[in-house]
């Protein structure tokens, strides 16, 4: 494992230069979000998926979740993006939710999205925002543990996982406590909660209740 201090890539264009080359070859970067470590790798090159896919230990019919550096981004992601989504994600953008929706053909493809689905978020984390950037604007933001694993916020957690493996690590310390984002399928008329994080599930219900009567 590489490790790299956070602070510096956001400041040196020359280590942005040398992570920026290590995804295009396929490699695996891992770094903090504002909720947990995550693993990124750069969809558009060859092997990548396989590379995280084969570290995390998860099989190819599960998808991987994105993060985005710009919220309109999601725009060349989701197939469509309804104006509840858009309501929602003007709301919640930068920060704790992630929102499932149908994903253009393309994408869902190398995600390896059988449902035709894809779980997108732009996190309140700088690091995480630049590291999207170099790579076409999204990257993927699988939790950094391995199946099953303990939720990655401290650094401990991260190396135990991970400290033998060739990958590279964005250390930003220990993160804050965390439950993780919270995810909200949006698919049609559906509007559901799949998995409560930080943001309380019945928060966002209510908003998308008082945006369908509005």
């Amino acid at each position: 494992m590489r490790v790299i201090k956070a602070e510096d890539f956001l400041i040196s264009d020359t280590i942005r230069d040398e992570v920026s080359l290590y995804l295009r070859g396929g490699g695996v970067v891992i770094f903090p979000t504002d909720t947990l470590y995550g693993l990124g790798v750069d969809i558009r090159c060859v092997g990548a998926m396989e590379n995280l896919l084969g570290l995390k230990g998860r099989e190819r019919s599960k998808p991987v979740p994105l993060i985005i550096d710009r919220a309109g981004r999601a725009q060349e992601i989701f197939a469509s993006f309804s104006p509840l989504g858009m309501r929602l994600t003007a709301l919640y953008w930068p920060g704790k939710l992630t929102v499932v929706a149908r994903a253009r053909t393309h994408i869902a493809s190398v995600i390896g999205a059988l449902d035709g689905t894809v779980g997108v978020r732009m996190p309140a984390s700088e690091v995480a925002l630049s590291l999207a950037g170099l790579c076409g604007g999204m990257v993927t933001g699988t939790s950094a543990n391995k199946l099953d694993g303990t939720l990655p916020v401290a650094l401990s957690d991260v190396f135990k996982e991970f400290g033998m493996d060739e990958v590279w690590l964005l250390d930003g310390g220990d993160l804050a406590p965390s439950r993780g984002s919270t995810v909200l399928l949006l698919d049609g008329r559906v509007v559901k909660v799949i998995r409560e994080g930080d943001i309380p599930g019945e928060e966002i219900l209510k908003i998308a209740e008082e945006f369908g009567n509005g």
